[in-house]
């Protein structure tokens, strides 16, 4: 009589990076939106337990590895840099609403969009405006409102990004003294050269704009 053998479980598919294909797909779908959650539930994994599967998917070495190079592969194709993005959450962070509004002989203030029409970096700024014509049987006035981006939130990404806010406490198991003098004053140089090298590109902006 001939012995039955039992057939051994395939093994998982994995991709070229060794991922198995489901984790391939969650890096793919991690990549659209940065929700680790929803990631792992369109990548196929069970909805009811997608966070924790998320948070474990991300702690892996070869899944963290995979979304670096993607990242930085994305990068590189659209021109992202680090220091570009400092540069544009500075350019948000220090708007001045006065860039946009003169006063007249009067005292009344009035937005002047054609003083600043081509000045790009300016209305990088510039999160919405609108504008509305006042009327009663003819036009008689019009009304323009403009809203900048938020400066709160803008400031606190780019502290973040520069180390002035800590943003994660990790403990390596060893006992030391935590110099928080020294610390914050590496924090206020790294500021300051940041802020130095963004207010040389805006100076060469403002002369670019001016000639």
């Amino acid at each position: 009589m001939a012995r039955k053998t039992k057939k051994k479980a395939a093994a998982p598919r994995r991709s070229a990076r060794g991922l198995s294909a489901r984790a391939a797909a969650f890096v793919r779908e991690y990549l659209i939106d940065l929700n680790g959650a929803a990631a792992a539930v369109r990548a196929g994994y069970a909805e009811k337990s997608a966070r924790s599967t998320a948070t474990n998917l991300l702690k892996q070495a070869d899944v963290a590895h995979a979304i670096a190079a993607a990242q930085r592969e994305r990068a590189r194709r659209v021109d992202v840099t680090a220091d570009r993005v400092i540069e544009e959450l500075g350019r948000l962070a220090f708007a001045n609403i006065r860039d946009f509004i003169r006063v007249d002989a009067k005292g009344q203030p009035e937005i002047n969009l054609a003083a600043i029409a081509d000045n790009r970096e300016l209305f990088a700024s510039v999160a919405s405006f609108d504008v509305t014509d006042i009327e009663s049987g003819r036009r008689v006035g019009r009304t323009t409102k403009i809203r900048l981006h938020d400066k709160q939130g803008a400031l606190t990404t780019l502290l973040k990004h520069l180390g002035g806010l800590p943003t994660q406490v990790q403990h390596s198991g060893r006992v030391g003294v935590y110099d928080a003098a020294a610390h914050a004053d590496q924090v206020r140089a790294d500021l300051a050269a940041k802020l130095d090298r963004l207010a040389a590109t805006l100076a060469r902006d403002d002369g670019a704009a001016d000639s």
